[in-house]
């Protein structure tokens, strides 16, 4: 029975070099990539550059192309899934593996979507950050004081918040305080 699910996260869990390893060490995994140059060129568009060199409409489809290199490795391990499932950036990746989105359709997407969000977040002084170790619904009412908000819960103690940067700098300290304390 094939009870197997590949589950794709989002890109904040990813760093510098992310899948590196697999492209210099992975014949398959590098020929599959490598497939789609004349859309993304993996080697020189990230692996040559540093992690804060590389725009957002560079690390989406760079994080979506890794995971499907991945995906195909695995399928020529023998490793076949039954289920996807993904959250946020992952979500293109599971509906690709699930063979309802092409690679190069995906990557395209992304580069759009990427294009997208750096215009529309230049246009104002905005942040995000992750806050871990605090309950969420101490994180909530903090959010709420300072006119931020949980945009994403990624468990019971870690979330990321939204909003103005200044906002989200006295609430991402009230959260540093209030986790430093006992009793909150």
């Amino acid at each position: 029975m094939n009870n197997k699910a590949f589950i794709f996260d989002g890109q904040g869990n990813k760093f510098n070099n992310f899948g590196k390893d697999f492209y210099e060490n992975e014949s398959s995994f590098k020929g599959f990539v490598n497939t789609y140059k004349d859309f993304l060129d993996l080697e020189n568009d990230v692996y040559n550059r540093e992690e804060n060199e590389i725009d957002t409409e560079i690390f989406q489809p760079a994080v979506f192309l890794v995971e499907m290199g991945i995906v195909h490795l695995l399928i020529d391990h023998g490793i076949k899934p039954k289920n996807f499932a993904g959250s946020s950036l992952g979500e293109y990746s599971a509906i690709c593996s699930a063979n309802y989105l092409k690679v190069e359709d995906g990557i395209k997407i992304l580069q759009k979507r990427g294009n997208l969000m750096k215009t529309e977040l230049s246009k104002i002084e905005s942040e995000m950050r992750a806050v871990m170790f605090l309950e969420n619904s101490k994180v909530q009412k903090i959010v709420d004081e300072y006119n931020c908000q949980i945009s994403n819960e990624n468990s019971y103690n870690q979330v990321v918040i939204s909003g103005l940067k200044e906002d989200i700098e006295k609430a991402s300290n009230e959260c540093i305080a209030r986790r430093s304390k006992k009793n909150c």
